[in-house]
């Protein structure tokens, strides 16, 4: 292997290294019914499907029927306790926590880390319900690139043009139908409630955006319709809950809080998280030696300024052509991953994003494993 130098930036022995943040197993209950769904980051009366390469960085997966079906994708890293009739684990996919099932598939290297307990029964929950709500006639529609507030009311219909920056007040909202259209900025600046009695169209690249200070649980979208979908690309947060929809969450997506639905499925490379930090495990293969020092070569760790939100990581990530893979909002501190081939390369994008006069960086690093 050719000898590298490292450049002179400093750098980090990373709660976001390769191992992720340390998670212990969850203990599993005795008890058959849950008291509560809280710790469910996914909760299904039917069937869940999870497609390849995906992460969920906490909170548990549950499908709450005699009959119901579990399928996990190839190489997705799951961080969660697994409740299900008949559980299907994919080609090299990891469970980072216990399942439970009457029936369990694991295909080519699927590996459950934590206790295998062949004892599923149903229900084990009281499933979420949704409370009856009145709808409005006013109909509300943006016009693309328009930056307008929402104030709280009911409404006909809820639809945003391509582009808009839309902030909801604090306050319930009642509409018949939601629809955000690609590339919508909604801002939250405390407590809101959004009940759909139809059905719900969250398109590309939505940004849901709030002050760290207001918790993901502070936001709810409560949906009485059949379907539910938020599309690819996108950032979200809050519980989400249409018991009796099919909620599709698009590609390379991430949702933090809950989803619950009848039937869930989740598009490839998304990550979902039941807490307000996350993090996609490293590239193993990305691991290079550089002094005697071991580091990702294609993330860097970024250190934020008190109060930075996601967004504000998810626009720096942009501004290099990278993604946002991780993000400890306590500690200021988020992770992205970037598409380079040498150190190098590397070097030029931790200067880039450092030289870049925003004020959310503090500093950006390496990310180097822990010996």
């Amino acid at each position: 292997m050719d000898t590298l130098s490292l450049k002179k930036h400093h750098y980090i022995i990373s709660a976001l290294a390769a191992g992720g943040l340390t998670l212990a197993f969850l203990n599993i209950s005795n008890e058959t019914l849950f008291n509560s769904t809280d710790q469910f980051v996914l909760l299904a009366s039917e069937k869940i499907t999870l497609a390849t390469d995906i992460t969920v960085s906490s909170g548990d997966i549950g499908v709450d029927s005699d009959r119901s079906t579990l399928t996990i994708g190839s190489k997705d890293t799951l961080t969660s306790n697994l409740f299900a009739s008949r559980i299907t684990l994919g080609p090299q996919s990891v469970i980072n926590g216990n399942a439970t099932f009457n029936n369990l598939t694991k295909t080519n290297g699927a590996t459950v880390l934590g206790d295998e307990n062949d004892t599923f029964s149903s229900p084990f929950i009281n499933f979420p319900t949704v409370a009856p709500f009145q709808i409005g006639t006013t109909v509300f529609r943006t016009k693309p690139s328009e930056t307008t507030t929402l104030q709280s009311g009911t409404f006909k219909s809820i639809t945003t043009a391509p582009n808009t920056t839309l902030t909801f007040d604090p306050g319930t909202y009642n509409t018949e139908t939601l629809t955000l259209g690609n590339g919508t900025t909604i801002h939250f600046l405390g407590a809101a409630t959004i009940n759909i009695k139809n059905n719900a169209t969250i398109g590309n690249n939505i940004i849901f955006s709030q002050p760290n200070t207001l918790p993901i649980d502070s936001i709810a979208l409560n949906s009485t319709g059949k379907q539910l979908s938020i599309g690819t690309n996108s950032m979200t947060h809050g519980i989400i809950t249409a018991p009796d929809a099919t909620i599709t969450i698009g590609q390379n997506t991430l949702h933090r809080g809950q989803l619950i639905g009848r039937h869930i499925v989740v598009g490839r490379g998304a990550i979902l998280s039941r807490e307000e930090s996350f993090e996609k495990e490293s590239d193993m293969t990305k691991i290079i030696t550089v002094n005697d020092t071991k580091l990702i070569l294609n993330e860097a760790v970024i250190i934020q300024a008190v109060g930075t939100t996601l967004n504000s990581l998810r626009r720096i990530a942009g501004s290099v052509n990278g993604i946002v893979t991780g993000f400890i909002p306590n500690l200021g501190m988020g992770k992205i991953e970037v598409s380079v081939q040498t150190i190098d390369d590397l070097d030029r994008i931790i200067d880039q994003i450092k030289n870049s006069g925003d004020s959310s960086v503090e500093d950006t690093l390496y990310n180097i494993l822990p010996l």
